[in-house]
């Protein structure tokens, strides 16, 4: 049985699913210090910090893609 603030959330449409979602990564990503990365995700990160590095005039910054999400560009 899911709790009833996920029943809530659950019952929004997409795109506040989506804020909702957004928020609460946000206050997350906040606090650095709680995460912890496994050695999969720590080496994962230092191959794409390489290839930025190597690229990194590819890609979008991510508020920008956010934004293109929200605006259905």
């Amino acid at each position: 049985m899911k709790p009833d603030w996920l029943v809530s959330i659950l019952k929004l449409d997409p795109a506040e699913r989506f804020r909702v979602a957004q928020t609460i990564w946000e206050s997350v990503e906040d606090l650095p210090e709680s995460q912890e990365l496994s050695d999969e995700q720590q080496t994962e990160l230092a191959r794409r910090m390489s290839e930025f590095e190597i690229n990194g005039s590819e890609g979008r910054p991510w508020r920008e893609v956010v934004k293109a999400i929200r605006s259905g560009s």
